[in-house]
């Protein structure tokens, strides 16, 4: 579902695994937990490799989240409104990611 001739990057607009868009703020460090893979509503993450690679991605209505990278769709490089529409609706772990990954985003007018 990704675009292979363009990898997907930290800001990022994205369409996660739920279908929900959001801009991807940084990779995940580790696989989830064996136990919230197998509460996912998704069952196409708990067939994916112990290899993949997961993404931390900054919805648009709120929160943060997970996504698997082979399940999530690139759709952009992230503009202001989008960076701006993200921040203003995510948790406070978003809101800290973003102020170390995106700090040129909070000194625009």
């Amino acid at each position: 579902m990704t675009d292979q001739n363009t990898p997907i990057e930290p800001g990022d607009v994205v369409r996660d695994n739920y279908g929900r868009l959001g801009i991807v703020v940084a990779y995940e460090p580790s696989r989830p937990e064996e136990d919230w893979l197998k509460i996912q509503e998704d069952s196409r993450v708990q067939k994916l490799s112990a290899e993949e690679r997961w993404l931390y991605i900054y919805p648009f209505d709120g929160g943060s989240a997970v996504s698997p990278l082979s399940l999530t769709e690139r759709l952009r490089p992230m503009d202001t409104d989008d960076f701006r529409k993200a921040y203003r609706a995510g948790n406070s772990f978003a809101q800290d990611k973003s102020r170390s990954s995106f700090t040129h985003f909070l000194t625009l007018p």
